[in-house]
């Protein structure tokens, strides 16, 4: 089971590996704020993530093994609260109405909506060097949060200790998950600033090499001028 969950951790790494590569996506990591518009799209991109996961997971007495919330919790820490809180009200709602009367439904329904609100706070309050490791931590206890209230919401007890022992495991330690997916989209923020950073090296380059020789201007002077 814990491999099943890897498996599909992987996949929506993959897929955001791809996004990554594209010209509107990346765009979209390097503002610092975003339009209704562009929060929208990026709402739809990680509610499919989330949605995704669900119809993936692995059926286990009544309950469902998926990455409902690494998804969840890695657009909330990426992209903010509005992006963190609409996304685990659709995902938990989809949860929800998927199997209404199950054992696990309404846990993950509440668990989805907090586990997008604790994104949205590690967004507003974590450095972003620290997210990624907040984040783990933050999965993590939101899964454990799921168990919880699965055992208590379960009738009788024993069904969902019976189902705790089965996914708990490897829901919680795939939660680690979301550590990657947030480094991976980081770096691709971290290359606006590596690219203003080369930027500003050639100029100051440019500028020391040329510098002596508009000294002493003449053709000769212009045209090396014009070689730098």
């Amino acid at each position: 089971m814990l491999l099943a969950v890897f498996d599909r951790a992987a996949l929506m790494l993959i897929c955001l590996f791809f996004l990554t590569r594209t010209r509107l996506f990346r765009q979209l990591l390097q503002k610092d704020e975003h339009a209704p518009l562009e929060k929208a799209a990026v709402i739809a991109i990680f509610s499919l993530f989330a949605l995704f996961s669900t119809w993936s997971g692995i059926h286990v007495d009544g309950s469902l093994l998926n990455v409902r919330v690494i998804a969840v919790m890695a657009g909330g820490i990426l992209f903010g609260p509005w992006v963190g809180i609409v996304t685990g009200a659709i995902a938990g709602l989809h949860r929800f109405l998927i199997d209404i009367h199950g054992v696990t439904s309404v846990p993950c329904l509440i668990t989805s909506i907090i586990a997008g609100c604790v994104a949205g706070a590690i967004n507003r309050r974590v450095p972003k060097a620290q997210r990624w490791r907040v984040g783990i931590i933050g999965g993590m206890l939101c899964e454990s949060l799921t168990m919880l209230l699965i055992v208590l919401w379960a009738k009788p007890m024993s069904l969902g200790l019976s189902i705790v022992s089965e996914i708990a495991l490897p829901m919680i330690l795939g939660a680690s998950s979301i550590g990657l997916i947030v480094l991976l989209v980081q770096s691709v923020e971290g290359e606006k600033e590596a690219i203003a950073a080369r930027q500003a090296k050639l100029a100051l380059e440019i500028a020391n090499k040329t510098l002596p020789l508009f000294r002493d201007v003449n053709s000769d002077s212009l045209r090396r001028i014009c070689t730098i």
